[in-house]
């Protein structure tokens, strides 16, 4: 939703910062259901720790379309990371999802009426 304002503001900077932010959470996420103990902090060896599986391929292949994105995203931009995390989530810890329907749904639903 933020990053919607930005964009509707014009401030490029900010939505710079928060949608290099929300690249990172994927990552994180990734990092956190599919190498729980990694031996690498941050970025490094994302694919030597998770391409070990189809899941974490698929999942890598996912955080590589977020990373080759517009650097400074328009609104399709953020509707199609925020889809495609959906779908990474739903792939990598399908139970982080649970309980988690009604808030999607009203934000979807804000962003038709915003």
């Amino acid at each position: 939703m933020l990053l919607h304002k930005r964009i509707q503001r014009g401030q490029r900077f900010v939505a710079y910062a928060e949608w290099h932010m929300l690249h990172t959470a994927t990552k994180d996420l990734i990092k956190t259901a599919l190498a729980p103990t990694p031996r690498f902090w941050g970025w490094y060896q994302l694919r030597e720790e998770i391409a070990l599986t189809p899941i974490g391929r698929a999942c890598l292949a996912d955080l590589d379309a977020a990373i080759t994105s517009p650097a400074v995203p328009e609104a399709a931009d953020v509707d199609a990371a925020l889809d495609r995390m959906l779908t990474l989530t739903e792939r990598a810890c399908p139970m982080a999802l649970d309980g988690l329907t009604d808030a999607t749904t009203a934000y979807r639903t804000y962003l038709e009426l915003a």
